[in-house]
């Protein structure tokens, strides 16, 4: 896919004539064209808004808003992570250190009661500078009692209403949908709901505070992509997206295009590719949208990676830590999961999770393994100030399988059935191949184990592309995180 010289991408929104407020992006903008950190080109308005992450030098370049011709009030951008070229929005560029509270926040008169927090829940370290993210247990928007909704818990009816709205049904349209638990899409192929503007959805999409995970729409026919297309003067409050939006002339994790509609604490954690208008978020707002945050990446045309495939080895992810609002202002309690057997005090390191919202960790680039029994030279360590419990799965692809060991080695009858689902692809399609118990805050694992593959064979010799996935939970309630975070690691076999 060739990129567009008239592309516009912004890290929260492409296009905007409708009306942002209390929103922030984590992105990287990879543009040609016009690009910015939070909008491409506004012609609406943009409240208490922030952008940080880098943005390629494109023909027009803004950390925080590239063209503008409406209204950008009380909003910044992180000008210490900017692009190195010439911004056109120089002047709403804010270095770290000179965002404290004192100095800066309090000038902007931002909600810091009902909205947004300090880097440690507080307001006594007024002279610390801090990027606000929202308060864990207000991130949820509640909706009026309604006596007809309709719960969803499966992918399967996922998929059954998205057929539903895009071949016209409009009672599957306007009604009301309730999440009552994450669903995992596992990277089947995804047909947004409201496929185009004949036929969009309508209703009421409350998420529950949970997360749809593993979205993957990838239809080049497709002139409206993310897990919506196209909506109008719908509803769409307490939804996360976690996956990957390519192709489509409007492009957002959440929506293609959002015509009059409202959208209220959501976020979106995707990699999103177009060559023509892609956000974080959506495509292009013509609605409202308030207290929403992205992370990510966008990139115009080719192949994109993850923003999390591009670190090295050793990764803090102190932004990573809006992921404890993870549960939105619910306290649950879940079981807990077994404590890795084999983890260790790290010395000296003092254990007291931090006030805010964090995670933070180290690992090895690679694993290296004396052979598929024996375990795996790892030294990951989930430091003391850390917030959650950290998982570890390691994955490889079908494709990877397939490269290195001639099949998936999986059993005739199972990967005839794997085969069978719509959208299967053995380049996204993954087997988990080791997985460790919890590892608490301030303590290590310095081996990890492999387990048998599916057909009951073992790994051999040789070199792995692999995939390190980390599952967060809880530290108090035992709730897994909606965001979940990977990156690249090789694992070595030497006999």
């Amino acid at each position: 896919m060739m990129a567009n010289k008239n592309a516009v991408c912004g890290g929260f929104v492409a296009l905007n004539n409708g009306m942002i407020v209390d929103c922030y992006s984590n992105m990287t903008v990879l543009g040609k064209g016009t690009a910015a950190g939070f909008c491409g080109n506004n012609k609406g308005e943009i409240k208490n808004s922030y952008s940080t992450g880098r943005v390629k030098k494109t023909k027009v370049t803004g950390g925080f808003r590239a063209k503008n011709s409406g209204s950008v009030v009380n909003c910044f951008f992180n000008s210490s992570k900017a692009s190195s070229g010439k911004l056109v929005d120089i002047g709403l560029g804010k270095l770290e250190k000179d965002l404290t509270f004192e100095n800066f926040y309090n000038q902007l008169n931002w909600d810091f009661e009902n909205i947004w927090e300090t880097a440690d829940s507080t307001m006594e370290n007024q002279h610390e500078p801090f990027l606000p993210t929202f308060i864990s247990n207000k991130f949820y928007y509640e909706l009026p009692s309604e006596k007809e909704v309709i719960e969803l818990s499966t992918a399967e009816q996922l998929f059954k209403i998205a057929v539903k709205i895009n071949e016209g049904d409009k009672i599957f349209a306007k009604v009301r949908y309730l999440l009552v638990n994450d669903i995992d899409l596992k990277n089947k192929k995804w047909i947004p709901i409201g496929i185009d503007e004949n036929s969009p959805f309508s209703g009421t999409f409350d998420g529950g505070g949970y997360c749809i995970k593993n979205l993957l729409v990838n239809d080049k026919e497709l002139e409206y992509a993310g897990f919506f297309g196209v909506i109008r003067d719908a509803v769409i409050v307490n939804l996360g997206i976690e996956g990957v939006v390519k192709k489509g002339k409007y492009s957002g994790g959440l929506v293609g295009v959002n015509e009059g509609s409202c959208i209220n604490c959501c976020f979106a954690n995707c990699e999103i590719t177009s060559s023509q208008f892609p956000g974080g978020l959506a495509g292009k707002n013509n609605g409202e949208i308030r207290h929403c945050v992205v992370f990510g990446k966008i990139k115009n045309g080719g192949k994109a990676l993850l923003p999390w495939l591009l670190g090295a080895g050793a990764l803090a992810a102190s932004m990573l830590g809006v992921l404890a609002w993870l549960y939105m202002g619910k306290t649950p309690t879940y079981p807990a999961i077994p404590i890795d057997e084999s983890v260790t005090v790290i010395p000296d390191e003092k254990i007291q999770p931090s006030e805010g919202n964090s995670v933070s960790f180290e690992f090895a680039k690679e694993i290296i393994f004396q052979n598929a029994q024996s375990g795996g030279v790892f030294a990951f360590k989930n430091p003391g100030d850390s917030t959650k419990n950290i998982v570890i799965e390691l994955q490889l692809t079908d494709t990877e399988m397939i490269n290195t060991l001639g099949s998936t080695c999986r059993t005739p009858l199972e990967q005839a059935r794997i085969e069978a689902q719509p959208g299967y692809s053995p380049d996204t399609t993954r087997q988990v191949i080791g997985r460790s118990g919890a590892i608490p805050p301030g303590y290590a694992l310095d081996e990890i184990k492999l387990q048998l593959l599916q057909d009951g064979t073992a790994l051999k010799r040789g070199e792995y592309n692999a995939i390190i996935y980390l599952v967060f939970y809880d530290i108090t309630t035992n709730e897994q995180a909606m965001l979940n975070t990977q990156m690249p690691v090789t694992l070595i076999i030497s006999e």
